[in-house]
């Protein structure tokens, strides 16, 4: 096993590792990228999609008309309309997959929760948890079928949120900039190798140190990720905001049910749901912030709701 290391410290392994570190950097631009565009139909789609009897469930026309409604909202023009594709998606969670400014367009999942009407015709029988039926007469069973329900001005919010986050630069910016720092990871150590002559030194000590720098630039890449998520879903919810009460009344709707849905997963999960979700609805945090808080987002819409009742009430 030392020989081997050894053999990175020689002019050829210097070398073979240069060239791996240009092929992982390409490789780290074609991950973020190319599932994002080339690959969009065939990777993400065909894999996220909701499937019945084998075959793909069609967006009822019910629906088809609500999107048709927010891109009008959203005053989406005819190009932007045409590559824009809304289809189901397995879950119940809103998906988005893509960017606009890309020739392939962007992918809009629509949960099968958006088309129910009528908490007495939902199939109880299709919804498990762990793959397990559900009590339904228990009292967190009972709150998970009220959070599925929303109304049109949430799904509305919902879908126009979801067409937003892919109308920016974030996966073009996200593919460069995590491609640099993996070429930046690879510079800055063989840099500091030289310098501080790490070839000299016992092999533990420079596996310890090449564990140090993998972790500081990983450290960087997920903070400048999550931060930039964060930031571009707090500019969506303003714009959205910005729509008007329909909107802002959907948005407060729509985190509400969220919540609530989170936490009675919380306790139908068990120890599972008590690793996934606070009790007021939050995914639980460990390392990373990936999103912003349910409940931020929540209070930001009710705060506005508040403001346009108090505007409104004046008025008259």
């Amino acid at each position: 096993m030392s020989k081997f290391f050894a053999w990175f410290a020689t002019p050829v392994g210097k070398k073979f590792v240069g060239i791996a570190a240009v092929t992982t950097t390409c490789g780290v631009f074609s991950a973020h990228y190319f599932p994002q565009t080339f690959l969009l139909k065939n990777y993400y789609h065909d894999f996220v999609t909701m499937r019945k009897n084998g075959n793909p469930l069609p967006v009822t026309p019910k629906l088809t008309a609500l999107v048709n409604e927010v891109f009008d909202d959203l005053k989406l023009d005819e190009y932007k309309r045409v590559i824009i594709k809304p289809f189901m998606v397995f879950g119940f969670d809103v998906w988005h997959a893509g960017f606009l400014s890309s020739r392939f367009g962007s992918l809009i999942g629509l949960p099968i929760n958006f088309t129910y009407t009528d908490e007495k015709l939902i199939n109880k029988e299709s919804i498990l948890i762990n793959n397990e039926p559900v009590e339904w007469n228990s009292e967190e069973a009972k709150q998970l079928i009220d959070s599925l329900m929303l109304s049109e001005e949430a799904k509305k919010y919902a879908i126009a949120r979801e067409i937003l986050m892919t109308d920016n630069t974030n996966v073009t910016t996200q593919a460069i900039v995590s491609s640099l720092l993996v070429g930046a990871c690879y510079g800055f150590t063989s840099h500091l190798n030289e310098s501080l002559k790490n070839f000299q030194k016992p092999q533990s000590l420079r596996v310890l140190f090449y564990g140090i720098m993998g972790t500081f630039f990983w450290g960087l890449w997920t903070m400048q990720k999550d931060a930039w998520t964060r930031y571009i879903e707090a500019d969506v919810d303003k714009l959205l905001a910005q729509l008007g009460p329909v909107y802002v009344k959907g948005g407060h709707e729509y985190y509400e049910k969220l919540a609530k849905r989170n936490a009675a997963l919380r306790r139908l999960l068990g120890g599972e749901g008590q690793n996934l979700y606070t009790a007021n609805g939050n995914e639980v945090i460990w390392l990373r912030q990936k999103r912003l808080p349910v409940s931020y987002r929540k209070q930001y819409f009710g705060d506005l709701l508040k403001n346009y009742e108090v505007t409104n009430a004046q008025a008259s």
